[in-house]
């Protein structure tokens, strides 16, 4: 019986043997660790034993190694060879080498990393008979060792290679790592000076002080400390500006253990906004000192600032007006809004060097304002404006003035004519005068005898007859200048009413209808229906217009074409009563135009300024008294009109009378007194 249990007690202590062997087994099977042998004999290394984890880090089976002792150095990478070596020759001296990494070549040709431990055995006369290994299969540590340690190159050469100061500190403020550029800033012999130390071994108290203040503020939140604006002196005594943000480092756990400083330099940008802060302060102050206004134009969003002044020049409020450069374009005046915008455009492309406009702009009240308008363009690297700026100047007051100094000048002038043309008047009306008294009677006298010789006389011979006809002829021609020289000087009132200036024409034309045909002139009208009436003196106007009539023809004696034209013009509004000879009318006044032109040679530049002197004439001896004009320019000075007369373009001569179609009281007898 006893026998029987210690069978069975041996039997199951073999089981549990070659179950725990199995287990072993299977364990060695399924671990990338396996364990190795080999025999030391007499010094020499002998053969090996790989146990069964060598096919899953080697790719190759025990007994591969079993048949090829030297099998296992073959393996080993070409360049780790001598260090494998020379861990087994510190062996065989009897050393206890530390664990070896290095490189095998697996079965498959792919390169793996163990870690090679031995122990070392030894006989019972202390002789070394093997050594034991445990390989380990290291690989994926050394490529995760591999990465970080690429990674951490990368890291440091961007860290180094940054403009920016960053430095790492631990929570008593010392430096723990920096970066080339914070080294250099600190005065530091590289970044290897750094680490240990503190920022009063490197800066002022005060300056230490400051960025102390700031890290214990990180420690104490825990939370970062984003672009905070603070002063910089570095080891050159340079100040700086820098942009630092403190980020808090914190272990595994959570817990702070430090933080991470970048700092970004900002000096440039600190003085410009220095700089800056300093131009808008001075052109405030230039604007407030100045009487025009500012405007500031963002041509890519159409923003525009209008200072208050400019808003206020034209009634306005600095509310009521907003600030985009549509508000400009709304107030400019119709007729000026196409020619500004082609200005604006011009200058914009280059076309033109300078920008200044004169345009009107609305006012608050309705009115309009004369604005002078200056400005220049900010371009980008391609010459694209981008931005533009510049000043209003209200020109109103001063284009009043000129317009009064230009219409006193024109009244001036006038002034100065009609004195000179009075004064000759009056000479000549004294002399009408005394030819009156002293040559009328005497003419009459004698205009009666010659009547009588050529009635008395009996049938006289006819070189007699031809003297009496000649001299008749020559006592009527005086006699008759007599008269026109006595209708010049006449002050008598005008006789006033209210007539159609187309009436007086035709009238006119038709007293000379028979001279027309004679000379071979052609009548060409183009009279204005509905034309105004006007306050006139018939008899007066027509003399006038008969004058000028019997001045045309006589321009013809080959004949040609008399046009005649009528029509209602309103001064400055309608293009064709903008001119010089119309500045005596008011802007906006309604006129009546009279325009008479022939088909002769015209009249020589030289003369022109002479045409309406007395007893001045371009025609032949005997045609004419050079009175004609002269009468009916006095004639036309007196109804409030104005009288122009000088070569048409396409040839010939025009003559044009205006007369306003709304009189002012008195104007007719201006001149009587």
């Amino acid at each position: 019986m006893h026998t029987q249990v210690l069978v069975a007690e041996r039997n199951r202590a073999n089981e549990a043997l070659v179950e725990s062997e199995q287990r072993y087994r299977r364990l060695l099977a399924a671990t990338t660790d396996y364990i190795y042998t080999v025999n030391i004999n007499h010094g020499v290394v002998g053969g090996t034993y790989h146990g069964p984890g060598c096919e899953a880090v080697t790719g190759y089976l025990p007994e591969d190694f079993a048949k090829n002792p030297l099998l296992w150095y073959g393996i080993i990478h070409e360049e780790d060879r001598p260090a494998v070596l020379a861990q087994v020759e510190r062996i065989l001296l009897g050393e206890t080498p530390r664990p070896l990494e290095h490189r095998i070549i697996c079965r498959d040709g792919s390169v793996r990393w163990i870690r090679n431990t031995t122990i070392p055995h030894r006989n019972g006369g202390g002789n070394l008979v093997a050594y034991d290994g445990l390989i380990s299969d290291i690989t994926e540590r050394k490529r995760s060792e591999e990465t970080l340690e690429a990674e951490r190159k990368l890291l440091r050469t961007l860290v180094d290679n940054l403009p920016d100061y960053i430095f790492v500190k631990d929570t008593a403020s010392r430096f723990m790592m920096d970066n080339v550029a914070h080294a250099r800033a600190l005065g530091a012999d590289g970044v290897q000076a750094v680490p240990g130390r503190t920022d009063q071994d490197f800066s002022s108290e005060e300056q230490a002080a400051l960025h102390r203040a700031a890290e214990e503020k990180v420690f104490r939140s825990g939370e970062s400390l984003c672009n905070a604006e603070e002063p910089f002196i570095d080891a050159a005594g340079n100040r700086h500006w820098l942009s630092v943000t403190r980020v808090p480092l914190k272990d595994a756990q959570g817990e702070i253990v430090g933080l991470v400083g970048i700092g970004h330099d900002i000096t440039e940008r600190k003085q410009t906004e220095q700089a800056l802060q300093e131009s808008q302060e001075r052109l405030s102050l230039v604007i407030l000192g100045s009487n025009d206004g500012i405007w500031d134009w963002n041509l890519t969003t159409n923003e525009t600032y209008f200072s208050p002044r400019w808003k206020s020049m034209l009634g306005y409020e600095d509310r009521e007006i907003e600030n985009h450069f549509s508000a400009w374009g709304r107030l400019i005046h119709p007729d000026d809004r196409a020619a500004a915008m082609a200005r604006l455009q011009s200058y914009l492309a280059g076309a033109i060097p300078v920008y200044e406009l004169e345009h009107r702009l609305r006012h608050k009240d309705g009115s309009y304002r004369w604005i002078l308008a200056r400005g220049v363009a900010q371009r980008d690297s391609t010459g694209k404006p981008v931005r533009m700026a510049g000043s209003h100047m209200d020109l109103t007051e001063l284009k009043s003035a000129a317009e009064r100094l230009r219409k006193a000048n024109i009244d001036l002038q006038e002034t100065q004519s009609l004195l000179v043309q009075a004064a000759r008047f009056e000479s000549i009306g004294t002399l009408a005068a005394g030819v009156a008294h002293e040559v009328k009677n005497p003419l009459q006298t004698m205009l009666m005898g010659l009547h009588f010789l050529s009635h008395k006389l009996p049938a006289p011979d006819p070189d007699v007859a031809l003297t009496l006809s000649d001299m008749r002829e020559s006592v009527t021609r005086a006699n008759s200048i007599i008269s026109e020289l006595l209708s010049l000087s006449k002050v008598a009132p005008f006789e006033m009413t209210n007539e159609d200036l187309n009436n007086i024409v035709r009238r006119c034309l038709r007293l000379l209808r028979t001279q027309l045909d004679v000379e071979g002139v052609t009548v060409e009208m183009q009279l204005q229906k509905d034309l105004p009436a006007i306050r006139l003196d018939p008899a007066r106007m027509e003399q006038a217009f008969l004058n000028i009539f019997v001045n045309s023809i006589q321009a013809m004696p080959a004949g040609g074409v008399l046009a005649v034209t009528t029509r209602t013009l309103v001064v400055d509004a309608d293009p064709a009563a903008v001119r010089p000879a119309f500045r005596t009318f008011r802007p906006g006044q309604k006129i009546v135009v009279v325009e008479i032109q022939d088909s002769g040679s015209g009249i020589s530049e030289a003369d022109l300024p002479r045409i309406f002197d007395p007893f001045f004439s371009t025609k032949p001896v005997g045609i004419g008294t050079g009175l004609g004009l002269s009468i009916a320019k006095m004639i036309t000075d007196r109804h409030g009109g104005v009288i122009e007369i000088k070569n048409a373009s396409q040839g010939g001569v025009l003559a044009t009378i205006a007369l306003t179609a709304e009189p002012e009281e008195g104007l007719c007898n201006r001149n009587e007194s």
